[in-house]
């Protein structure tokens, strides 16, 4: 096959890959601006709420020290009195001024402590803004992050996402001492639909097979558009043998959905390269594997799935 097309692909990707790392990386800085100015405010509003505090502090030993004035008067007045009627007077006198200083302490808190409740008010709501935009920024990456692992061409996974599902798929396996097959698929002759009919038949012959493939698979087999023509069936918890059954299946099905394009019928087949993970493997390796089966496929006339050999 001509390594050209795959060059411009695997180029195409690495540009789109980029670009969606540019764009979650600018949307990333203007957020982390955004919050750091949150929490300067969410700073300042904590300084207020110690200055309230330390002016409640304050105006308590204010009373406690004005009282203990008036309490020395009154003793002072007890001890000085001439009559009981001058000592009426002088003590309900100083007890006046305590209540008065007691009023205006308890006023003076009660502003502060208003003035506390709307601080504390908007502190709350500013980290009710900070957490909503911080979920809209993580739901905003996610996007980014699932647009960034799509075709955009057949909406299967491609080339990026399978690097990621196949690593994690071959730790699973081997933690749990399971089979794993990849099966490597190839649309036949698919330079020559190009040719004759145009690239938008080559789109939609993509788009063709990447839905039948896609319904005969289970919910926990992995398909991705690997690059140009060529598809990767990651299937966990299934042997060479139950993956020849299954590969085979969806390759005849494919084999049965000729389209027509401006009135002409166009033929799809695909071949298809199927390996089974082995203890010393790596994903490289066994991805080498199918790949090498999916070549026989070829040489032996394609429209058709080969097995590798043990």
């Amino acid at each position: 096959r001509a390594i050209a097309p795959a060059l411009h692909a695997i180029a195409d990707l690495i540009s789109t890959m980029r670009r969606q790392m540019e764009a979650e990386n600018h949307e990333l800085q203007d957020f982390l601006r955004q919050l750091t100015g949150r929490l300067q405010d969410l700073d300042q509003h904590l300084a207020g709420a110690q200055t309230h505090h330390r002016a409640s502090v304050d105006s308590s030993r204010e009373l406690d020290a004005a009282v203990q004035v008036q309490v020395r008067h009154i003793e002072s007045s007890v001890d000085q009195a001439e009559n009981p009627q001058q000592l009426k007077a002088e003590i309900q006198q100083r007890l006046e001024t305590i209540l008065r200083h007691l009023d205006e302490h308890r006023e003076s808190d009660e502003a502060r402590q208003h003035q506390l409740e709307e601080q504390l008010e908007r502190l709350n709501q500013r980290v009710r803004e900070m957490e909503k935009e911080g979920e809209s920024l993580r739901q905003r990456l996610r996007e980014k992050h699932e647009q960034a692992v799509r075709d955009p061409l057949t909406g299967l996974y491609n080339r990026l996402a399978y690097d990621e599902r196949i690593v994690q798929e071959f730790a699973r396996a081997k933690r749990y001492k399971q089979p794993l097959s990849l099966a490597v698929l190839d649309i036949d002759r698919f330079k020559r639909i190009n040719d004759s009919y145009g690239h938008k038949a080559g789109d939609k012959a993509l788009k063709i097979i990447a839905e039948r493939v896609r319904n005969n698979l289970r919910e926990t087999d992995f398909l991705a558009r690997y690059g140009g023509e060529e598809f990767a069936i990651v299937m966990p918890e299934t042997c060479l043998s139950d993956g020849l059954v299954a590969v085979e299946k969806l390759r005849k099905d494919v084999s049965q959905s000729q389209f027509h394009y401006q009135g002409t019928g166009v033929a799809i087949t695909v071949s298809v390269g199927l390996a089974e993970m082995r203890e010393d493997d790596s994903p490289e390796t066994l991805f080498q594997r199918a790949d090498r089966a999916l070549y026989q496929a070829k040489d032996s006339g394609r429209n058709c799935t080969c097995a590798e050999e043990n």
